[in-house]
Order: structure tokens, then sequence, then C-alpha cells
């Protein structure tokens, strides 16, 4: 009887790698690339708004403007997922997650929000390490120029932001934790979702943790899940989607290896 074959791990990668295959694959479409991708980024985000399943239109409705109100409280109602992932009744939140994760000595606590709004979460995220007295430096992603978000950079309550397409952004280091609600990873345009996905994971260090929700359609959902999943595990991840309604998951990935 034949041996089952079993799949090798795949070699890990660097965050740049996957920014090069998304700039070779970008240069493949005709016409004036950026504008397009733009152009796709709002055109879905406003049919988004307007659909009925939208789990932030839940949150829109339940605590008001999700775009200024999303800080650190709001994100830990919508995480129930957390326990189950690390097994641990003590995690109740993203800032006990961060607070566990291993660092070195004196080392700085890196925390990137991919979509940060206003920048909130990143400031409130800093209050409560700085009560724990671990010195952290976040780093806040926004597709357009957010008046609120650049006046909490000019307060240094967040420590540095990036505005543009994520796609075309490069971390200069690795990040302990990674947040993206309804972020690019989200919004990534068909083609460039799997390597821009790959790249915020290949930007954490080892033990660091990235937390994603994101819309999947039915149709995606039976056929993709688990081979996500596999996929995470052969290249150094444990990965878990968990459905919290409306057709919307809590993707949840740390580096192993």
């Amino acid at each position: 009887m034949a041996k089952p074959i079993r799949s090798s791990p795949i070699k890990p990668r660097g965050a740049a790698y996957y920014v090069d295959r998304i700039r070779r694959k970008v240069r493949t479409v005709p016409g004036s690339v950026p504008r397009q991708v733009f152009r796709y980024y709002l055109e879905k985000a406003r049919k988004d708004r307007a659909s009925n399943n939208r789990q932030d239109l839940i949150a829109l409705t339940k605590y008001g403007n999700w775009e200024t109100r999303r800080g650190i409280g709001l994100y830990n109602e919508t995480l129930s997922s957390l326990k189950s992932f690390f097994k641990n009744n003590s995690i109740h939140g993203i800032e006990d997650i961060a607070s566990s994760i291993p660092r070195g000595k004196n080392s700085v606590l890196r925390v990137l929000d991919d979509g940060a709004g206003d920048g909130r979460f990143l400031e409130e995220l800093k209050q409560k390490m700085l009560s724990k007295n671990i010195p952290t430096n976040t780093v806040a992603l926004s597709l357009t120029k957010n008046p609120k978000l650049l006046e909490q950079k000019r307060q240094k309550t967040v420590d540095e932001v990036f505005v543009g397409l994520a796609e075309k952004w490069v971390p200069e280091k690795p990040f302990d934790l990674i947040v993206s609600f309804f972020g690019s990873i989200n919004y990534a345009i068909p083609g460039l979702q799997k390597d821009h996905l790959l790249k915020f994971a290949h930007s954490l260090k080892k033990g660091g943790v990235m937390i994603a929700r994101l819309d999947l359609p039915e149709p995606i959902q039976r056929k993709a899940i688990a081979g996500i999943e596999k996929s995470f595990e052969k290249r150094g991840f444990k990965a878990r989607f968990y459905y919290i309604g409306e057709e919307a998951y809590d993707l949840i990935v740390q580096r192993i290896r």
C-alpha cells in the first residue's frame, strides 16, 4: 500500500517577498494601477456600507459611529474567540494578549493597526501598556488622511502613521501585535488578497499575534477556511477562523516559528 503523501513545511518568507509579488502582479494590470486600486477600495466600501449584512453596520447601530468609537473596549466586546484560540481563561481582550506576548528584556512592544480610523485603539492600548510599565511603539495604516489620526501623531499618542495603499507598505521592523478590523486585508482587491494577508502574517515576530475581522461570503466560507488554516500551518503559524455572525469572521494567527 502506498504511503500517504504528507505536505512539507514551506520555507518562511519575509514581508518584503510578498510585497514584491504584489508589485509584480500589479504591473500586469493595464492603465493607472494605483487609481484603479483606489477606485476599487472606494466602490467596495460604498457597496458594503449600503449592505444590510455588514458586521460594522451592526456595530454602528449598537455603538454609534464605528470609525470614531472603535477603541479597545469595542474591540474586546467583539473578540469572544480569543479564549478559544489561546485556551486561557485569563485572556479577556487585546490588552491581555499584548502584555503576554514574549519579548526580550527592555524590548519595545510593537503594535500595528491596519485601518486605524482616528487612532483611538492605539492611543488606549499605549496608555494601558504604560500602566504595566511596557513601552510601546504604535503604527497606524490609513487609506486616507484622517485629521484626528494625524493629530494623534503630532501629540505622539500614535508613533507612526502611513497614509496610502497598504499593499505598497513594507514594515521596517516586525510586530508583536497586528490588528485589522475590516482593514485593508478585508478590502484587498481579488488576486492580491493572499499575498497581502501573508505579508502581514510574516511581519509578526515569533510568538506575535494577528487579529483580523473579515467578510467571507457563503461560497468562500466552506471551501476556503480549512485550506487557509492548513496553508498557515505549513508556513509556521497557528491560524483559526471564528464565525461571529452576518458572514463575518475573526481570523486569529500566531507565529510559531
